[in-house]
């Protein structure tokens, strides 16, 4: 999207007339038509129509305009934020992560970019993913790293950063598993577009794996779950539902370290993502249907930032290195 373009629609609502919003862009009346021109070209509704000698907005026009001043709010900010960088005061920088990436992002993420912006206060928050796009879009937060399944095409960018799995695990020696590859590129393309092989899953690597038959994982032992305030919940109360089967209930939560030391102890089965799981004696089991998610960093397109180039890179080298 042309930022100048957005300018230019802006002045025109501003002033009414075209002569007048050329003036105060410091470019031709000519010029600015051939702007309204190449909207219409690319499929924009009319966004003004003449009343009276004056460039009055249609309804569309309106809607465009709303979010133009939005996107030029922001990109406004954004330009703030980086010229900040650079002065004296302090600049705050909001980063949002699931609860169970939590431990990543305070132990190997934070103390680098702390080395790299002395300057910044780097804030992390934990938040459900669901609010996640709530926050981002009002402020509150510069950047989330969440787990996610859709391809969206929005105002965010969606950097992915690395492929996993919710897998079921229960207690048990490798004599119940199979080995199914030790190769470190497993194949993930069923799932995800090629686009984006270059994320790949290292943690995997030669690790225990079968894969169950007849829904095995819903016999014997209650299962412990992540918590109702989730995505990974949601990503699972839809297998269940496509499955029609709801295994017996242990208890819920979104610390997984709860959930593998349960299973350790044969209390219990457990869901929880396959790159968490780094201990033998543990049997691991795909669902029906492998139900793969991304590990994937957002932010808004407006909102450029050296910060978070710098936190994408190291979460991708944490990952994937």
């Amino acid at each position: 999207m042309d930022l100048k373009q957005l300018e230019y629609i802006v002045a025109i609502a501003e002033t009414g007339n075209l002569s007048l919003a050329a003036e105060k862009m410091y470019i031709t009346q000519s010029a600015l038509s051939q702007q309204l021109a190449k909207l219409k070209q690319e499929g924009v509704p009319p966004l003004f129509r003449e009343e009276k000698k004056k460039m009055v907005l249609t309804d569309a026009g309106k809607i465009y305009l709303n979010g133009a001043r939005a996107i030029l709010r922001e990109e406004a900010l954004a330009q703030k934020k980086l010229n900040s960088l650079n002065d004296e005061d302090k600049v705050v920088f909001d980063f949002s992560v699931a609860p169970y990436l939590q431990s990543v992002v305070y132990i190997n993420i934070l103390p680098k970019l702390k080395k790299q912006f002395p300057k910044v206060s780097v804030r992390v928050h934990t938040n459900n993913t669901m609010n996640t796009r709530e926050a981002l879009e009002n402020g509150s937060i510069d950047m989330a790293f969440i787990p996610d399944i859709y391809q969206q095409r929005d105002f965010f960018d969606y950097i992915h950063i690395f492929k996993d799995e919710l897998v079921m695990i229960s207690p048990g020696g490798n004599d119940q598993t199979t080995d199914l590859s030790t190769d470190s590129d497993m194949d993930f393309s069923e799932a995800f577009d090629k686009t984006e092989a270059d994320v790949r899953s290292t943690a995997f690597d030669k690790r225990p794996f079968t894969v169950p038959a007849e829904n095995s994982y819903l016999r014997e032992l209650p299962v412990t779950i992540p918590a109702e305030d989730s995505y990974l919940r949601e990503i699972l109360d839809r297998i269940f539902s496509e499955e029609n089967n709801i295994p017996e209930i242990y208890t819920e939560t979104n610390d997984f370290n709860i959930s593998l030391s349960l299973v350790k102890n044969g209390e219990c089965k457990a869901v929880i993502p396959r790159s968490l799981v780094n201990e033998d004696g543990l049997r691991i089991e795909s669902f029906r249907d492998p139900c793969y998610f991304y590990l994937t960093a957002i932010h808004k397109k407006t909102t450029a930032s050296p910060i978070i180039d710098a936190a994408v890179k190291e979460l991708k080298r944490y990952f994937i290195a």
